[in-house]
């Protein structure tokens, strides 16, 4: 059966996670690992960019970057720091990475979209939307860049069991399966160009995530 997410909680959810100010503020090891991957020339697209460290981190590095995240309370607080910088290549936008296509002012040529832990947070018909949405989106070449959770990971079974690997803790995650997601991108046309589980690399304090690491390919 499939689970059913309420959005209004998980927006409250993340709208005081962010609030807190407890979120790192240092790029994401994902981010460092690709960004010597990312066509300069094209825009990057930010999936649920939360506190847009990686946003930051990408248009540092002279990356057109475009960010968006559902979290209205996040977006304007990440579109007030900006204007504190110099940067010109970062925009903010409020919107739901699972229908990408309604986004405003969603920019023309876009050569990358980054889905660092938002595949994970959406039930499976949305995951589902997400890698069409961004199939869509991209251009032909263009890479997909996906960081999820492992079923592997040691929350996986923590909290309320939704079904198909979904469980709410303190908030909804759906954990993915490395055959299942390799499967359905390359059901979506997508090539894979790496694809790894990575037990270490995405610990944070006293989360010791267990992540797949994924770098696909839109074909023509």
């Amino acid at each position: 059966m499939m689970e059913t997410v309420n959005k209004e909680i998980e927006e409250n959810y993340w709208n005081d996670y962010y609030g807190e100010g407890v979120a790192p503020s240092f790029p994401s090891s994902f981010a460092s690992l690709v960004v010597n991957k990312i066509d300069p020339n094209k825009w990057l697209i930010d999936l649920g960019c939360g506190n847009g460290r990686d946003s930051l981190f990408f248009a540092n590095n002279n990356i057109n970057t475009f960010a968006i995240d559902s979290s209205k309370n996040t977006i304007q607080n990440n579109q007030k720091n900006i204007l504190k910088s110099s940067e010109t290549k970062l925009i903010f936008e409020v919107g739901d990475f699972m229908e990408l296509s309604n986004v405003d002012n969603l920019p023309p040529s876009i050569g990358t979209i980054y889905s660092r832990f938002t595949l994970h947070s959406v039930n499976q018909e949305g995951y589902y939307q997400t890698i069409n949405e961004a199939y869509k989106a991209l251009d032909s070449n263009g890479l997909f860049l996906i960081e999820v959770r492992s079923v592997n990971d040691p929350l996986c079974g923590q909290g309320k069991n939704c079904g198909d690997n979904g469980f709410i803790s303190t908030h909804y995650r759906r954990f993915i399966e490395m055959r299942e997601i390799l499967a359905d991108l390359q059901n979506y046309n997508f090539s894979i160009e790496m694809a790894q589980e990575d037990y270490l690399s995405s610990w944070y304090k006293e989360d010791k995530a267990v992540v797949i690491r994924i770098i696909a390919r839109r074909n023509e």
